[in-house]
Formats: structure tokens, sequence, C-alpha cells
């Protein structure tokens, strides 16, 4: 998982698509008490991650289930907090735009 994507540079869909797969199975795991740990530890990687906004904001605006969303959110949150200091003037426009959206 990676920042914003540069200007002229698409994401590969494959691993966006994967990344958002793993973390919707994993907010269903925790809702219906199925292997939690397992599950705990797939959301807390993508909130560890560094830079994850590319797949974050892919999860936002493609995945159905609600718990995902708010994770992708949170993962969000965390990050910047984390990284606002070291993030490019673009990363931090595309962020920006992406929490008024």
């Amino acid at each position: 998982m990676e920042g914003f994507p540069e200007r002229g540079k698409a994401a590969d869909l494959g691993q966006l698509q994967s990344t958002m797969h793993s973390i919707e199975l994993a907010c269903t795991s925790i809702q219906m008490h199925m292997n939690s740990a397992a599950a705990e530890a797939t959301i807390l990687s993508l909130s560890q991650t560094s830079q994850p906004y590319q797949a974050c904001k892919f999860i936002l605006e493609n995945s159905q289930v609600a718990n995902a969303r708010f994770q992708a959110a949170a993962a969000i949150q965390n990050a910047a907090i984390r990284e606002w200091g070291f993030l490019s003037s673009d990363n931090k426009r595309s962020m920006i735009r992406l929490c008024h959206s």
C-alpha cells in the first residue's frame, strides 16, 4: 500500500481489490466472531502501513461493507497524524481533497 498515485501513474487495480477484499473479510470475521485474532491483525496491518492512502481511498470509494469503510477512514486518520510532517505537498493536498469529498 502506498500514498496517493503520482500524476500519470495508475494504481495496481488487482492489489487494491485484494487489499479491500482482505479488509472486508476481516471486518466480517470480527462481526461473526470467527478467527478474531487474525482479523484484528489484518485490520491493524492496514492502520500501521506506511502511506496507506491509495488503498484506503479505494476501499472508501468501492466497498459495500460499512465497517471496512470505517476502518479505511481510521487508517487514513492514523497515518496522517503519524506521517504529516514528511508527506509531500501533493500528498497533503490529495488527502485534504479526499477529506472534503
